[in-house]
Parts: structure tokens; sequence; C-alpha cells
């Protein structure tokens, strides 16, 4: 249009984005912003989320053209639900809205835009419609061993915790839940089990 306004280019509206939802305070969202007729000396850009009302960020010297804005949204907390990991498993998701509106001197000008996004875990289960989703695939705990030998530890593994220990030494483990990365150092192998489980198809609260 002729008016002075500003649209949102990406992400495009009703964005799922899958990631760790679990344990995270805040999330950053990547926007780019096309601004339209606005040549304010005192301009700035305003980033708001919710109901339009609380303000994220102010975003100063913005002039016609692209605009690339990173935007820091808390996310709501454990207390959202009786159990963060529960609620995951069923399908849990977070609702994101966010407006951005050009300013002058602390005043709103022109047609502004908004974005809804909804954010889910990347761990949640693709069920079977025939599986009931309350049921829980997933064991709350896993531990971790960092050592130069194999070790036996069948107490670790129960049916609610499982086990994984990464083996650094020369001689390779036999037993299934170990990792063989002969020479690694210490940090190389904790940082080893990290991905490990971090990549794996269960999600773990401790």
């Amino acid at each position: 249009g002729e008016g002075t306004s500003v649209k949102i280019l990406s992400p495009p509206p009703g964005t799922t984005l899958a990631m760790e939802l679990h344990g995270m305070g805040r999330v950053a969202v990547h926007l780019e912003v096309l601004i339209c007729n606005f040549e304010s000396q005192s301009g700035s850009l305003g980033v708001f989320t919710n109901d339009g009302e609380s303000k994220l960020q102010e975003v100063w010297n913005v002039r016609s053209g692209r605009r690339n804005v990173t935007v820091l949204n808390d996310l709501p907390g454990s207390k959202a639900s009786p159990s963060m990991i529960e609620a995951l498993e069923k399908g849990f998701g977070v609702d994101c809205n966010i407006e951005v509106s050009l300013l002058d001197a602390g005043y709103e000008i022109g047609a502004s835009a908004s974005v809804l996004l909804r954010l889910i875990s990347r761990h949640i289960p693709r069920a079977d419609a025939a599986v009931h989703l309350n049921a829980r695939t997933h064991k709350p705990v896993i531990y971790l061993m960092n050592t130069e030998k194999e070790s036996v530890v069948p107490d670790l593994v129960s049916e609610s915790s499982d086990f994984v220990q990464l083996v650094w030494g020369p001689v390779e483990p036999t037993m299934p839940g170990r990792i063989w990365a002969p020479g690694c150092t210490v940090n190389e192998g904790w940082n080893h089990l990290y991905w490990h489980v971090r990549n794996g198809d269960r999600h773990y609260t401790y």
C-alpha cells in the first residue's frame, strides 16, 4: 500500500517450530520484516507479545526496507502443568504470538503486523491412533558413566531408568548400553554421552 506499514516476511503465519522445550525458559525467534514508507528520524520498531501490550524490545534507527530482528520470548515454566514431561508426551505446545509496530516518538503509526507460532517438543512421540496418548513410554532417568573399563551395574537399569556407559580404554566393551571411544579425553567422553542421549528417541527428566 501507499501508507506507512510493516509486514512480517518470515517466519510465515502458522509456522510450527519443533524444539526441545523441556527446561527452557526463553526462546529466540528470528524475524524478517519489511518496512514501508517510514523515514522518521526518531522512529523505531516495537516488538510485542501476547495481547500486544507487553513490549519485548524496541529496535531503533529503522528505515524503509527489509530488516532482520531477533526476539527473545519467555516461555511458561513447568508450573503451567502438573508435570512438564507428561504434558510433552501428550503433545504439549506453546503458542507464541509476536506483533511488530512502527513507533514515532513512542506512538504507534501505520499498519502493524503479527505472526502466530506454535512451539512443540521435538521429542513428542508420533503415536499410532490406536495407542492411548496417556501411555508413558519413556523412562524419566538415565545414568551416564565415563570410564576406562567396562563396568557391571545392573541396579542402574530398571523400569524407571536407563544406563549408558562410555569406555575410552583400549578394550572394546561387549555388553549392551556401552559406547566405545578409545583414546578420547574425559571431557570428550562426556560430550559424546550428552549428544548420544540428546539425539536419541527418548526424553529424560534427569
